[in-house]
């Protein structure tokens, strides 16, 4: 025990395995959050997005409760040429619900690159849909 009361440390590490870590690296050198939502072995769309949460719904008045705004759209990317824009909210990839940024992840993790799906968004009051053709993960 240590003489100022304190458990001793632990010895307990993090890691993030690097084929997840490596496409986050240029979002997050140019000031990024790290939410780039793809898969190493997935298709790429080039968007971060966010989960709904109450303040997210209040602040861009949302009528939905579900889902994940863009948030970030990489210009030229695959969901920027469809015609995807910032604050949509995804709510369907392909026939997979969208729940918030886990749901993106996952959905994108089972497509391939140059694959093309289709994307549900709500764009203010209207749903709208959008086909994007994946790119590869950068």
């Amino acid at each position: 025990a240590s003489s100022s009361g304190n458990a001793p440390a632990q010895n307990i590490g993090f890691a993030i395995a690097i084929d997840v870590a490596k496409p986050l690296l240029a979002g997050l050198r140019v000031g990024g959050t790290g939410k780039q939502v793809s898969s190493p072995s997935g298709g790429f769309m080039g968007v971060n997005v966010e989960s709904l949460t109450p303040q997210l719904i209040q602040q861009y008045g949302l009528s939905i409760t579900s889902g994940a705004l863009v948030v970030q759209l990489l210009v030229g990317g695959p969901a920027d040429v469809a015609g995807i824009q910032l604050n949509d909210v995804i709510i369907r990839i392909g026939s997979q619900a969208i729940s918030g940024t886990a749901g993106v992840a996952s959905a994108l993790a089972n497509l391939a690159p140059q694959e093309a799906v289709s994307i549900g968004v709500q764009r203010g009051a209207r749903s709208m849909q959008f086909m994007v053709t994946l790119g590869v993960p950068q």
